[in-house]
């Protein structure tokens, strides 16, 4: 979920842009711990998260800033002590929040892309797009 994080926010970067100019901006909020799964609904059936890591996830991503990840205390220990990826991590108090979360800046292998990813020919370098009016 982290190298895919950081891989949507290198793939929109300076990518998708409107005709008045402005850019697509995405933010990111990571949590780690339990979760209960299920299915929902009859006649649209959707598979659904639930739980408190699931709202504490939602929350460090409404406190997060434009085109970054924030993650929690623990899954900035679970990243630290990944033995697959090494993360540039960064300390970062939120009075909203009550907790310490840490932005993930990236990896420390910074190759082609923050996992390996490289997007290819046939996706093109930039995208013009238009807001459609409700």
């Amino acid at each position: 979920a982290t190298l895919f994080s950081l891989d949507c926010i290198d793939c929109v970067k300076n990518r998708f842009t409107f005709h008045d100019g402005s850019t697509v901006k995405i933010r990111a909020g990571i949590a780690s711990g339990l979760v209960i799964a299920g299915v929902v609904g009859k006649n649209m059936p959707k598979f659904t998260l639930f739980g408190d890591t699931v709202t504490l996830a939602s929350q460090v991503e409404s406190t997060s800033s434009s085109m970054k990840v924030q993650c929690t205390d623990l899954t900035q220990r679970l990243l630290r002590d990944s033995t697959t990826c090494r993360f540039l991590l960064e300390e970062r108090r939120d009075r909203k929040m009550e907790k310490t979360t840490w932005w993930i800046k990236g990896t420390v292998e910074e190759g082609k892309g923050r996992s390996g990813f490289q997007p290819s020919d046939d996706i093109p370098s930039k995208v013009q797009m238009e807001m459609i009016p409700e």
